[in-house]
């Protein structure tokens, strides 16, 4: 097996890092529409107390589960950038040196390691990635699982 070309490595990385841009759109998402079907039921705050208990515990339930989709999404959301202050790749790197420091040893760079320096960041990248597609799984999960007893509860609070 041949090592892989910068060129190849680079790709790789544009490629994991347009999955970490994909879980941003679906958040776009969840947010927004959790939110608004929470907000149905908890405007109706006051309602739920004096509803038949069906209708309290199916309100309650899609309050809990809305709130655990914002809670994932959010938690998807929240930035992780564990990248090697050493890297010239990774913008936390490059930002905690000098512009003098960083030019002298970018000129100094060896063809290998940037491609060691690429390849460490395709890692690093495709665990972010892994780790926010687990947190948008389960916010959509909560959201989907919420539509059952929101559709119950809405209709019996207005």
């Amino acid at each position: 097996m041949t090592a892989w070309s910068t060129e190849r490595l680079e790709i790789s990385l544009g490629r994991q890092l347009s999955w970490i841009a994909a879980t941003e759109s679906r958040i776009a998402l969840i947010v927004p529409l959790s939110t608004a079907l929470f907000g149905t039921v908890a405007i109706k705050y006051s309602s739920i107390s004096s509803a038949p208990c069906w209708v309290q515990l199916v309100s309650w339930i899609a309050l809990i589960l809305l709130s655990t989709a914002v809670l994932c999404a959010s938690i998807a959301i929240f930035p992780r950038t564990k990248g090697s202050k050493a890297s010239l790749i990774f913008f936390g790197g490059i930002a905690s040196q000098p512009s003098e420091s960083f030019f002298g040893i970018l000129e100094n760079t060896s063809e290998d390691a940037l491609r060691k320096d690429l390849a460490e960041q395709i890692h690093i990248n495709a665990s972010i990635a892994a780790t926010k597609y687990s947190w948008i799984r389960r916010s959509m999960m909560s959201m989907l699982l919420a539509l059952l007893p929101w559709s119950l509860s809405v209709p019996n609070l207005y």
